[in-house]
């Protein structure tokens, strides 16, 4: 009897080590199943979309405070060219503050603004709500200085010795990268296909051509063609230029692109556009200011 039981507690003994070796077997086997099944999923996906995903994190963006929608809307008008802006919340890109407010156009500008105010027609494509292509980075600051003196504000850059500076915040401008990627995320971003094509002109619904402006759903923030449409000029304090975005000509994921793309500042295409930002409004009643 007493033979039996001390081969009994041996044997008690030794079920512990064994059976943390089977149930790690058991996961090891589990975790290989779940890999694969991940991988065939992935392979599923198209690469655009995986190389997408990767990159992109998950939430980039703390907005302080909700967005209205309705109320903090602004329109200016431009000898009979309306442009309405939203204003935007104060929060954070990334680690980066956005504490000043900002008033951004809701649409990107079109050829007819564009030729109402600097006299020219970016390009030879015809149509009032086309955007406006063809232009240069300097042609854009140009056009945000042109503006500025229009509504007596100070014109917000300087060409000197072959480069801009930004002289005044005060006049209307471009949005710099760090401003771009907080209007463009802090509403939400879209990541179903069938959600993309409903806010953004891209390859893959443009039929080759550039598109008229406000012809897609705005988001949640009331903007227009902040993704898609046409990649954007933005403000960069290097001596070139800086864009953001896709458009028309690009697939869908290039619409979500944040990332900064630098060139000379006299490049022009016609994947390219800009929409304007102006960090306080001018008081209504002002020079054909009024409420949206």
């Amino acid at each position: 009897r007493s033979d039996f039981i001390a081969a009994l507690k041996q044997r008690e003994a030794s079920l512990p080590k064994l059976v943390p070796k089977a149930r790690g077997l058991l996961d090891n086997e589990a975790a290989l199943k779940i890999a694969q099944k991940k991988q065939e999923k992935l392979q599923r996906l198209s690469k655009e979309e995986h190389d997408w995903k990767a990159w992109f994190p998950a939430k980039i963006y703390t907005p302080q405070s909700p967005f209205p929608l309705g109320i903090e809307t602004r329109t200016i008008d431009v000898q009979g060219e309306q442009i309405s802006f939203r204003r935007m919340p104060q929060g954070f890109w990334d680690t980066s503050p956005m504490n000043h407010s900002m008033w951004v156009s809701q649409i990107l500008i079109s050829q007819r603004i564009y030729k109402t105010v600097t006299g020219n027609q970016s390009s030879w494509l015809e149509g009032a709500q086309i955007p406006a292509h063809m232009m240069t980075y300097s042609d854009a600051l140009h056009f945000c200085n042109l503006l500025s003196e229009m509504f007596s504000l100070p014109t917000p850059y300087l060409f000197s010795g072959g480069s801009w500076s930004c002289i005044s915040t005060e006049g209307f401008r471009l949005l710099n990268h760090h401003e771009f990627c907080y209007v463009l995320t802090a509403a939400g971003i879209p990541m179903k296909e069938e959600d993309i094509y409903r806010q953004a002109w891209c390859s893959e619904n443009s039929q080759g051509k550039i598109q008229s402006i406000r012809t897609k759903e705005p988001n949640d923030w009331g903007l227009y063609d902040i993704i898609g449409g046409m990649e954007e000029w933005v403000w960069t304090e290097e001596n070139s230029s800086a864009r953001v975005g896709g458009s028309w000509y690009h697939d869908r994921w290039a619409a979500l692109d944040l990332q900064k793309k630098i060139g000379s500042i006299e490049l022009k295409a016609d994947t390219i556009g800009f929409r304007i930002v102006l960090s306080n409004m001018i008081k209504e009643g002002f020079k054909g200011v009024s409420l949206g």
